[in-house]
């Protein structure tokens, strides 16, 4: 972890500005899915299939990048679309006082794909299942590669000391939420000053 800490710690110097700094959450990304790749290349291949998004009906946290990554992409969006995802990313986030509860899905499922695969957090890229059957039960423990996990789980947390490292803050929070509050014209600008994106703010 502390090679990886060290790499995205030069990579966050180096950034010119907070859309730079933002940005780079794409590199954990693209090395997640790195991981993800060799995992399937030589362990045991996942029992996941496009449509099937039982982990999207799972609570989901973002990093405070994460969350203003996505948010750039929906400012990108038509405005008709874009108030669509806010309404839905509302609703859920009021649900139960603020978490998503398990069963309700997630503001980008759509017709039981994901909307903004591109752009989706690490905790989606790395998420498998070996048995869609215990998904699909609601089995309290989901059969999974745990190689895969760990070291993902070292590309997240490495990279997250460094953003933290550089006064950007990293930490967890409701993706609903957290995008809702990425949204506001002024949360770039605010994160990039060390202010949390926080889970209760919106657009």
């Amino acid at each position: 972890m502390r090679a990886v800490r060290h790499r995205a710690a030069q990579a966050l110097a180096a950034a010119g500005n907070a859309s730079q700094a933002v940005a780079f959450v794409g590199v954990l990304h693209e090395n997640v899915d790195a991981v993800v790749a060799a995992s399937e290349a030589v362990g045991p291949p996942p029992d996941c299939r496009p449509g099937c998004a039982s982990c999207c009906h799972a609570r989901v946290e973002v990093s405070d990048p994460e969350a203003l990554r996505i948010a750039g992409h929906l400012h990108q969006l038509q405005e008709s679309e874009r108030v669509m995802f806010i309404e839905r990313l509302r609703a859920k986030a009021a649900a139960d006082g603020g978490p998503v509860p398990h069963g309700q899905p997630c503001a980008f499922l759509r017709e039981g794909l994901c909307s903004i695969y591109a752009i989706r957090p690490s905790v989606c890229r790395k998420a498998h299942s070996l048995s869609a059957q215990a998904c699909q039960s609601g089995a309290q423990e989901i059969p999974q590669d745990l190689g895969r996990v760990i070291r993902c789980e070292v590309l997240v947390a490495g990279t997250r000391d460094a953003y933290e490292g550089a006064g950007l803050p990293a930490s967890r929070h409701e993706l609903s939420a957290a995008v809702l509050a990425a949204l506001r014209p002024a949360a770039l600008d605010e994160w990039y000053q060390g202010k949390p994106l926080g889970d209760t703010s919106e657009p």
